[in-house]
C-alpha cells in the first residue's frame, strides 16, 4: 500500500468522523437551545401565574383587617345579645314581682 492510499483512507476517516463530531455537537447545540426556550417559557408563566412577596403581604395584610372587623362585629353582637337578654329578664322579673 502506498502513501496516497493511507492518505486517502486516512481523509477519508477523518472526514466521517468530522462529520460525526459535528451532527453530534448540532444535537447538543439544539438541545442547549430548546432547554433555554424551555427555561424562558417557565420563567414567563411563573411570572404570569405565581403572586410576588409584595402582593401576598397586602393580601394577608386585607385579609387580616377583614377578619378583625368580623371579630368586632361578632363581639358587638354578642354585646348587644347579653344587654337584650339582661333586658328581657329584668322586665319578666319586674312583671313576676307585680
Amino acid at each position: 500500500m502506498d502513501w496516497t492510499a493511507v492518505a486517502s483512507i486516512g481523509s477519508l476517516a477523518a472526514t466521517g468522523a468530522g462529520t460525526v463530531a459535528w451532527w453530534m455537537f448540532r444535537g447538543v447545540v439544539a438541545r442547549a437551545d430548546a432547554n433555554e426556550k424551555d427555561l424562558a417559557n417557565y420563567k414567563l408563566y411563573v411570572a404570569e401565574h405565581y403572586a410576588t412577596q409584595n402582593d401576598l403581604t397586602k393580601a394577608v395584610a386585607s385579609l387580616e383587617r377583614t377578619i378583625e372587623r368580623l371579630i368586632e362585629a361578632v363581639n358587638q353582637n354578642s354585646k348587644e345579645t347579653r344587654d337584650g337578654f339582661t333586658e328581657l329578664h329584668r322586665r319578666i322579673d319586674g312583671k313576676a314581682d307585680k
